[in-house]
This record gives C-alpha cells, sequence and structure tokens, in this order.
C-alpha cells in the first residue's frame, strides 16, 4: 500500500511540473547584418599608413545599391580607437577618397575593376559582395 501511495505521489508531481526545454534555438541572423558587423569590425584590425588617417572619423562608404538597410545604425553608434564611425552612401565616385572603407554593392558588379582603378592610390580598405 505504501508503493501503491508512493507511486501515486511521485505521478502526480511528475505530470504538475512543467519542464523548460533543455535548450533554445540560437537566434538567426540576416546576412547583411552580419555583413555589417564585419564592416564596423574591421576597423578595429586596420592600420592605414596615411596620417591623414590619425584623426577625424572613419568612413564607411557604401558604393551602390544599399543592402544593409537599418543594420548600418548600430555601427554609426561605435567608437573605435576614440574615433566616430560614419556611414557614407554614394553613387558616383566623388568622395571614394574621403572613406576609410568601401563597401562595392552587388549591384556595382560590372563597374568593379572601375571602381578599383578610382581609389588606387589612397589608403581605403575596399570590400566586395561579389
Amino acid at each position: 500500500m505504501k508503493r501503491l501511495v508512493l507511486a501515486l505521489i511521485i505521478s502526480g508531481l511528475i505530470c504538475t511540473i512543467q519542464t523548460a526545454p533543455a535548450y533554445s534555438a540560437p537566434k538567426e541572423f540576416d546576412e547583411y547584418e552580419v555583413k555589417a558587423a564585419f564592416l564596423g569590425n574591421f576597423l578595429k584590425f586596420v592600420d592605414w599608413p596615411g596620417k591623414d588617417r590619425d584623426s577625424g572619423n572613419y568612413r564607411i562608404c557604401i558604393y551602390g545599391t544599399d543592402p544593409f538597410g537599418q543594420y548600418t545604425d548600430s555601427i554609426e553608434s561605435m567608437k573605435v580607437r576614440g574615433r566616430a564611425v560614419q556611414i557614407r552612401r554614394l553613387t558616383t565616385v566623388r568622395g571614394l577618397n574621403e572613406c576609410s572603407v568601401v563597401f562595392i554593392s552587388s549591384s556595382e558588379r560590372r563597374r568593379v575593376n572601375s571602381l578599383l582603378e578610382a581609389v588606387r592610390g589612397f589608403d581605403i580598405l575596399t570590400v566586395g559582395d561579389t
């Protein structure tokens, strides 16, 4: 009889306990959310040889169609080595020489060679989507 009562109590407890899942699914990130984070983090690991890069803000320029949307907002709130990060969206080669990093969008696939030629000789990190 004691075994039956004990078994009923244990069964009742097991039925009333709600267990939490043993794991939770990892957060999925959008491709361009990850790429935006990489763009911001590249600044931490690059030393530009030009003295003009020693002061002022870092500028990340997105050339062509912007695939990032609001994901670059988190980059603009960053400070790297005590310097603010700015995001610029460009559709012409004018102003490329003021960029620290140029992201060449896949929309500019046909113009990659001419864009690389336009920044030749400048201390600019180029990153592409193609």
